[in-house]
């Protein structure tokens, strides 16, 4: 599926239905914006000894959580919500493993 054709919303309700396509479509067209962020957090919190796949790996949890979490009906972009959501993701990881926690998200 080209997923230039499909509007987020369109493609969240149809993910809500149990639309395994669209859920991957999703995923094909904000996959690079995972990486993207994945790889800011990684180059600055290295130094903890975690890997790229690691940061990943958080930034996939967040994205497939905030599938479940968008409302609609806040009138907030569907991509903002998920940068929003990736990154605090993130955060909250790195905030983890610089504190030496054990318990990752």
């Amino acid at each position: 599926m080209d997923y230039k054709k499909y509007n987020d919303y369109e493609l969240v309700y149809h993910v809500r239905e149990s639309d395994d396509d669209s859920k991957d479509v999703l995923f094909q067209k904000y996959e690079p914006i995972l990486h993207k962020l994945a790889h800011e957090f990684y180059l600055k919190f290295s130094e903890y000894g975690y890997d790229y796949d690691d940061f990943y790996q958080e930034a996939l949890i967040s994205f497939y959580r905030s599938l479940s979490s968008y409302n609609e009906e806040k009138h907030s972009l569907f991509y903002s919500f998920v940068v929003l959501c990736v990154k605090r993701g993130l955060m909250s990881f790195c905030r983890n493993i610089s504190t030496g926690c054990k318990n990752i998200s």
